[in-house]
């Protein structure tokens, strides 16, 4: 899933970003431990996460796995 965000704080070796919303609220904070992995964009090119600063607005794409939940048992 694609994503707007806007860096919160960069320091090595974590990386916050907040989610937004497509009006540019903030949905929430995410804590990135380890961000070389993380697919960013800035004007379409994509950069590492060491090239970022705060309140940088980035694109990020966000596994579909890390919202899928196990489904509830029926004593849940």
């Amino acid at each position: 899933m694609k994503v707007k965000a806007k860096v919160y704080v960069r320091e090595e070796p974590t990386l916050s970003v907040d989610l937004m919303d497509p009006y540019g609220n903030t949905l929430g904070t995410v804590l990135v431990r380890k961000p070389q992995s993380l697919r960013v964009l800035i004007n379409g090119k994509e950069v590492g996460a060491s090239d970022l600063h705060r309140d940088e607005k980035i694109t990020v794409w966000v596994p579909q796995s890390m919202f899928d939940a196990p489904p509830a048992t029926a004593g849940d």
